[in-house]
């Protein structure tokens, strides 16, 4: 109780110093120099209040970091602090989501251990669900944070605290608005409004009534829209609330730009840029910046789009994917127009280059969302599994107890059976764990595949016809040459990693066809190296067919080829200039051996281990700087059983590789 009353007086302390025009510096010197935890705390809160650290935040996180480290094990209530703050850094200072969820989550875990009772834990606690909720919405978790929230709701109307009631409400209408849930987003956000409206609180009012207006303008009903913002920003201008009201007036904006009231939108956005950057409020200009490039693009201002597009990149950070998209969309019609088709080119790329890393990024938290339900079931069935075991050997006992010794024989075998039930239990939900990691893994490496190695080649295809038009019409034939001797190597690329990710997932499903048939395997062989031609040549590689002809087996012709074209790839990959890659076959009894050879960089005995294992980083560059995925020879490995043969390789380190397949000759 001494800590929480000496951090409270500090408070106190501070926030009456708060209003006075306070030399920061010398506030900041006062907490390098002050002794006890509850002061540091104190002070350095006033100062994150004040923005001091605004362009210091990795030195506010130093600093938050150093006095965590100090404190005593049992002293929940600075760490609940601490976590608190930790996390409104990450998130509303420096918009690192990922990195503010675990400071959030531990500091409401931390909120259990601390006394319900104190003003400012309550307050602080309020401000962390409202953080975390809107932290895991804007990292692409609306579920979670809607969760979070209305957690946070219940708590608040049990202990009737009417601020964090609109607070939670206003963020659950915003988080609504943003799903365009509209209908819920208006419940939530009236909520709000009713609640300011019987507490005489005006500011929560207008805050409500400018999300309805936001809410109403996103469902293009335009007119109310309006009528909101106008409502909403002459009670700004009553209030001397100058920031607020140009920030409406920003909005309102853009219901003029829906509208298509062009000239009256960009009058007002010419108002709130005066007004930004007489502030140097970055986040608004950012806004305006783009809002002036979009309508001037819709108004065929070419060049006064570009000015103003590029002023917003060029304020933006990495943590702005969609506005960077905006931007970049914007860019590339307006230099398109102007019929400068190299910063055109550019702009698209950029744009394309974003695209689809939030695409791929929307589709890893897809999976990290299952993957945490999944974990939440189980662990929730091993809690109950647990508190029932706990029940019935409390139960045995206390029969045990009443029937003595008579009964002990039979108090042992509940017992005992209990434990096999648990162990069955735990080991179930341990298989099911490794299963489940399994499972993540191998998705996040496809999607890693898809999302990173699948670009290079795809982008060599994106918007090709424009790129060789641009060329012809520049002459420049020394690149259109240079981009016709890599299409054929990219497209072979792009073939076969998709044909690879399909039969991988078929594989899976246990769906990869299988159609067995005599065949000559010579042919097939044949097909399959008028692939690699041209890769060969490139890399000075010579390849050598001395299978016989009428070398039949008895296996799937579509399987083989997929194996065979996976076996010389890795081949000519690891071989170098003037190397030699030749396939062989030795006939047996009932099978036949297909050899893969070559006089490549070849492989020690800790890489043969796990050779088909599909692992992180496991694979290697090729000879000449390509690129694997490691999926190869792992799928060569699950369509050689699929195909009842065998597999076997034989390697050594500047010797080569060679990879003995056997195929069956009779059915």
């Amino acid at each position: 109780m001494k800590k929480i009353v000496c951090v409270l007086i500090c408070c106190f302390a501070l926030g009456n110093v708060s209003g006075q025009d306070v030399n920061l510096d010398s506030l900041y010197n006062i907490y390098l120099n002050s002794k006890g935890d509850h002061e540091k705390i104190s002070k350095l809160i006033l100062l994150q209040k004040r923005r001091y650290f605004k362009k210091k935040e990795e030195e506010l996180i130093k600093n938050w970091e150093e006095l965590l480290k100090g404190l005593e094990k049992g002293d929940f209530y600075n760490q609940f602090i601490i976590h608190s703050y930790l996390g409104f850094v990450y998130a509303k200072h420096l918009g690192e989501y990922n990195a503010a969820i675990p400071h959030f989550e531990k500091s409401l875990s931390i909120y259990q251990k601390v006394d319900k009772k104190d003003a400012i834990i309550q307050k602080q606690y309020g401000e962390a669900i409202n953080g975390f909720g809107s932290t895991l919405d804007y990292s692409g978790y609306p579920e979670r944070g809607l969760n979070v929230y209305l957690k946070g709701l219940e708590h608040f109307k049990s202990i009737k605290d009417t601020i964090m009631l609109m607070k939670v409400n206003f963020n659950i209408g915003n988080l609504h608005g943003r799903r365009l849930e509209y209908e819920k987003s208006i419940e939530y956000t009236q909520q709000v409004i009713v609640l300011a409206q019987k507490t005489g609180n005006k500011r929560y009012e207008l805050f409500g009534l400018e999300s309805l207006a936001t809410t109403e303008q996103n469902r293009e009903n335009y007119p109310k829209a309006e009528s909101l913002y106008l409502k909403v920003i002459e009670q700004y201008k009553d209030k001397n609330r100058t920031d607020l009201q140009f920030r409406a007036l920003n909005n309102l904006a853009l219901v003029y730009k829906g509208q298509k009231k062009y000239k009256k939108a960009l009058s007002v956005l010419g108002q709130c840029q005066q007004f930004f950057e007489e502030q140097n409020d970055i986040e608004n200009l950012i806004h305006v910046y783009g809002d002036i490039g979009a309508i001037s693009i819709e108004l065929g201002e070419n060049k006064k789009a570009i000015e103003y597009c590029s002023k917003a990149l060029d304020l933006l950070k990495d943590n702005y994917p969609t506005y960077i998209m905006d931007n970049c969309n914007c860019l590339y019609l307006a230099y398109k127009r102007i019929n400068n088709t190299d910063k055109a080119l550019y702009y698209f790329e950029q744009y394309k280059a974003v695209s689809d890393t939030l695409a791929s990024e929307s589709k890893t938290k897809e999976i990290t969302e299952l993957s945490m339900q999944y974990q939440f079931d189980i662990e929730k069935e091993k809690t109950e599994l647990a508190h029932q075991a706990e029940l019935d050997r409390n139960s045995l006992i206390q029969k045990g107890l009443m029937g003595g010794l008579a009964l002990l024989g039979l108090l042992l075998f509940f017992v005992y059976r209990n434990y096999i039930n648990k162990k069955k239990a735990n080991e179930t939900i341990t298989k099911q764990k490794e299963e489940l990691e399994e499972s993540n893994f191998l998705k996040d490496r496809i999607f890693a595949i898809l999302g990173h190695d699948l670009r290079k080649p795809a982008l060599a295809f994106s918007n090709l016809s424009k790129k060789l038009s641009f060329l012809i019409k520049r002459k420049d034939f020394d690149t259109l040459e240079l981009i016709g001797n890599n299409l054929e190597a990219d497209a072979n690329s792009l073939h076969g990693l998709i044909d690879n990710i399909l039969n991988w997932a078929l594989s899976q499903k246990n769906g990869v066809p299988y159609k067995p048939t005599h065949f000559d395997i010579h042919e097939t062989i044949e097909d399959v190296l008028n692939i690699f031609v041209r890769m060969a040549d490139t890399k000075s590689v010579a390849i050598e067919n001395k299978i016989p002809e009428e070398t039949i087996v008895f296996a799937d012709p579509n399987v083989s080829s997929t194996i065979i074209r996976n076996l010389v790839d890795n081949a000519l990959k690891y071989t170098p200039e003037g190397g030699k890659v030749s396939l062989h076959a030795t006939a047996q009894n009932e099978g036949v051996i297909i050899s893969v050879q070559d006089t490549g960089v070849g492989m020690d005995g800790e890489k043969l281990k796990d050779i088909f294992d599909f692992k992180k980083d496991k694979s290697t560059k090729g000879t000449d700087g390509e690129k694997g995925t490691g999926l190869g020879l792992h799928l060569v490995h699950q369509l050689v059983s699929t195909n009842k043969g065998k597999i076997d390789v034989r390697s050594q380190l500047g010797k080569g590789t060679t990879f003995d397949v056997w195929l069956p000759k009779v059915a």
